[in-house]
């Protein structure tokens, strides 16, 4: 976890002075058919979804009756977990101390459902009882990373073994993405006995086609074509790495030397195509929405790339270019993993860009996800020509969504409201477009607004002037952001 400071309204010095060590008493309720030794609870600042060998010296062993006393050391910890053989358990997943003001509880009680023996992957043509009849490998996440990896076994399944309940997303990596698909998949595992057994019947590949050409009007050789992902590597370059922030399928390919691409390995449906630089990670140009047909391949033409490409306000490192908000209830604002993180403040806490942004014609992109709390995890502020507007997620008790204001109404109040049943440590794909006289929004490439302003009195709550002509903040919520784009349109 990397610790960047806020100079000015937070004073580190003070505040990280106020978060002393301290321990944590709790229960963990041991689930039928399992023994307490086979569990173990760990204290650490970012979930993980194994009990990794660094984890390790810091995990505590329950006492046959699921009593624990584990330590919280200073600093910025934030999630209490417990790990079932050694896989996290989603559900038991707590957040303990969210900035170094927050004080963890003194004792917890954590509940876990019984893990399934296993889970059974069985990948089929579209014709379940056809096999799909060539190696491959499924690759297992849940919300926090991968899991596992395994080969088909001949028979073309694919078996996990000591699964804790819950959610998990899959992602199909064939040996020849020219003869099947390359999906994503999710998966719930389900309390009970035995196997959980899941077919998945898979297309066969669809392929894209093209010419890509740089801002110079040559040749883009040995550029990356893929489907868009926020997620990246982070000690490799593997693509099941880049598949997990992937939404509907994932693969990738290089251009030649006239800059041509064939990209196979394609579900149907819409989809985006980033372009990465050679040695790049991260996208200079997005291509879509496209749509892949079901039965013929889709030929893209010459691609010739803007002379701007993406523009990355936020580095996934650093908050460089970000300032605090907030006078008054702004807590810490930092980054871990790849992702910037807004404590819950009191009321609110929220940053605001120095970096130049386009007031008119661009598109912004991010992922947001609520990491605990219950109002508002995501309020992005953005400019409109000489205004500014709000897109909100999740407030008013958790769901409402929409743009605060329009003629002076809010985001409960005007015809953008809608409620969206937000979970918790899910992502969400946020696309904005700003044209002249036109809002647009989509949630995980599902359209949720679309409104003409002409004419319109376009403004912010007062809560976030602070966070004009571009930022971010939350209520009483702890919220994170990654990949954050913003590009003019041409």
């Amino acid at each position: 976890m990397r610790h960047i400071g806020i100079t000015g309204l937070l004073m580190l010095g003070v505040v990280a002075a106020a978060a002393q060590e301290a321990t944590i008493d709790g229960t963990l309720a041991i689930p039928a058919a399992t023994v307490a030794s086979e569990w173990r609870v760990v204290v650490a600042g970012d979930a993980s979804p194994v009990l990794t060998e660094a984890l390790t010296a810091a995990a505590h062993a329950p006492d046959a009756g699921g009593a624990f006393s584990i330590r919280v050391p200073d600093g910025r910890p934030l999630f209490l977990m417990a790990f079932y053989r050694g896989r996290l358990a989603p559900g038991t997943v707590t957040v303990v101390r969210d900035s170094f003001e927050s004080e963890p509880p003194e004792s917890l009680a954590l509940a876990a459902d019984p893990p399934r023996e296993g889970l059974a992957v069985r990948v089929t043509t579209l014709d379940p009882d056809e096999p799909l009849g060539q190696p491959l490998t499924v690759h297992l996440y849940n919300d926090y990373g991968l899991i596992a990896s395994g080969a088909t076994d001949g028979v073309d399944e694919v078996i996990f073994e000591d699964l804790p309940v819950g959610r998990y997303y899959a992602w199909l990596e064939p040996e020849d993405p020219r003869a099947v698909s390359a999906p994503t998949a999710t998966i719930d595992i389900e309390p009970g006995e035995g196997l959980q057994q899941q077919d998945w019947p898979v297309a066969p590949a669809r392929v894209v086609t093209g010419v890509v050409r740089t801002p110079l009007g040559e040749s883009a050789e040995n550029w990356e074509v893929a489907v868009r992902s926020a997620t990246l590597p982070s000690d490799d370059d593997s693509a099941a790495a880049y598949a997990r922030g992937a939404q509907r399928c994932y693969w990738e390919t290089s251009c030649d030397a006239e800059g041509r691409f064939d990209l196979a390995g394609l579900t149907a449906g819409e989809l985006f195509l980033d372009m990465r630089a050679p040695g790049g990670r991260r996208a200079y140009h997005t291509v879509g929405p496209l749509e892949i047909p079901a039965d013929e391949p889709l030929d893209l033409g010459v691609i010739d790339l803007p002379d701007e490409g993406w523009q990355y306000p936020f580095d996934g490192e650093t908050i460089q270019g970000f300032e605090p908000s907030f006078n008054i209830g702004q807590r810490e604002v930092y980054v871990v993993g790849d992702r910037m993180v807004l404590a819950a403040g009191a009321d609110m806490t929220g940053v605001v860009s120095d970096v130049p942004t386009p007031t008119m014609d661009y598109e912004i992109t991010l992922e947001a996800k609520r990491v605990d709390g219950g109002d508002f995890f995501c309020g992005m502020t953005f400019p409109v020509n000489e205004d500014a507007i709000s897109l909100i997620m999740g407030g008013w008790g958790g769901g409402v969504t929409g743009l605060s204001s329009l003629d002076g109404a809010d985001a409960s109040e005007n015809e953008t409201s809608q409620w969206i049943d937000y979970g918790e440590q899910r992502w969400y794909r946020v696309r904005v477009q700003v044209t002249e006289h036109r809002i647009q929004a989509w949630l995980d490439d599902r359209q949720i607004i679309d409104v003409n302003t002409e004419g319109r009195h376009i403004g912010v709550r007062i809560e976030v002037e602070r966070c004009r002509p571009f930022g971010f903040a939350t209520w009483r919520t702890t919220g994170a952001l990654r990949d954050l784009r913003i590009r003019p349109l041409h």
